[in-house]
């Protein structure tokens, strides 16, 4: 097991050395004829162990005394730690591929291919963000009557629900993809407003009036919002300018916003989205499977089209 050991180690450094490559070569046949049952012919085992040792013993003869009685277990303890973290390293890679996350999808975490955990991030309720941390077991539509909500009819039967709110950086970061999706594979989305910032609040009225008074152009009133900067969203002034650069009757909006029917609507509305257990934004919902936070492009089409590209 030694030989093998050795084997692995030199394998790597004699990709960047030369002086390497010929140690490995004698590991590789050492090994090989292990494998077969077979002694090594070449001392290699003996050579290196005897190197190990000279200069453990010259500083620490206690440290080499124990090694060399143990040789044989430390080689094995070696090589099984090594494939176990091999095994574990490739798991991670392909989470990470998959769900923008080593550990998982929507997990929190420390992750080596995302040490700032950006692909986790969402915007909690208030100003807060924050990366991972809540379990996304709890996130469901079933309580959710989604046919208040604009459709963007599709071609195909995948489904997508984006839950989001204009303020969030997130979302603002996460709808470009969303948008790239949707061209590319047609799936019928559901879009849903859900304001996590309270200078956003007031914007709960106004979609739904935009909503209700022209249907045919919310989804101009939201790609505006969504590329504005966060500072044009949070003033209502500029709000009211975007609705009537779209050619939208703003008394007629304004009559419904100061309607006491639509504050009670829109806190409807908020009550019956608390109901997925969303705990920041964006949420979206791919085939009915949540996905929390900005993710690659990656994950969100291997989530659409349940495939792996």
């Amino acid at each position: 097991m030694f030989c093998f050991a050795s084997l692995l180690v030199l394998a790597i450094l004699s990709i960047f050395s030369a002086r390497y490559r010929e140690p490995t070569k004698q590991a590789l046949d050492c090994v090989f004829r292990r494998v077969t049952l077979r002694p090594c012919t070449t001392g290699f085992d003996v050579k290196v162990k005897s190197v190990i040792l000279s200069k453990l013993m010259l500083r620490w003869p206690s440290v080499a005394r124990f090694i060399n009685k143990r040789f044989e277990l430390l080689s094995w303890i070696f090589v099984i730690t090594f494939f176990v973290s091999l095994a574990w390293s490739v798991r991670g890679g392909y989470l990470f591929w998959s769900t923008g996350n080593c550990n998982g999808l929507n997990q929190g975490g420390f992750c080596a291919f995302d040490p700032t955990g950006k692909n986790n991030a969402v915007s909690g309720m208030g100003l807060e963000c924050r990366t991972g941390g809540a379990p996304t077991g709890d996130l469901t539509l079933s309580g959710l009557d989604l046919n208040q909500f604009p459709l963007m009819e599709g071609k195909t039967d995948k489904q997508l629900v984006f839950i989001g709110c204009y303020a969030c950086k997130y979302t603002k970061q996460t709808y470009p993809l969303i948008k790239q999706l949707i061209a590319s594979y047609h799936p019928s989305v559901r879009f849903v407003f859900y304001s996590t910032h309270p200078e956003a609040d007031y914007l709960m009225a106004y979609d739904y009036a935009v909503q209700t008074l022209a249907p045919t152009k919310y989804f101009d009133w939201m790609d505006a919002l969504y590329l504005e900067s966060h500072d044009s969203v949070a003033s209502e002034s500029a709000t009211i300018q975007l609705i009537k650069d779209l050619g939208i009757d703003m008394e007629a909006v304004h009559k419904i916003i100061v309607d006491p029917a639509t504050k009670a609507m829109t806190q409807k509305r908020k009550y019956a989205i608390d109901t997925t257990g969303i705990y920041g934004t964006p949420t979206i919902f791919m085939n009915g499977v949540p996905v929390v936070g900005p993710k690659p492009y990656r994950v969100y089409r291997q989530m659409l089209n349940q495939t792996w590209f």
